[in-house]
């Protein structure tokens, strides 16, 4: 079994259930096939983005549609930027937390 926490399987299950599969069937192959091809993708669309930027760094900076590309771009970089400093600062607002209460007594009075 992949993992004893019935919790964490059924979150798994849930999140990525392909992947969760798999892990429950025991099929390394399966797993490596997911990963693999999910590898894949990432490193294509790094590639498309590499050279989507390359063409702009060499396009017409007077071209509207290079311009447009370029402000999207800038827009979804802020967003991106704003989304992390937001977990960073307030990572209670991106997830359940649960919190600790304790009773507790300091010189015999109650806090």
């Amino acid at each position: 079994m992949w993992t004893h926490d019935r919790h964490m399987r059924t979150q798994w299950k849930n999140s990525d259930p392909e992947l969760a599969g798999a892990l429950e069937a025991d099929d390394n192959n399966l797993i490596e096939k997911i990963v693999g091809n999910r590898l894949k993708e990432h490193f294509d669309k790094q590639k498309k983005d590499q050279e989507r930027m390359a063409r702009l760094r060499n396009a017409d900076p007077n071209d509207a549609e290079a311009q447009k590309e370029i402000e999207e771009m800038i827009r979804k970089e802020m967003i991106q930027n704003n989304y992390a400093e937001a977990q960073e600062k307030f990572p209670e607002f991106f997830g359940h937390i649960n919190m600790l209460y304790v009773d507790v007594k300091v010189n015999k009075r109650p806090i």
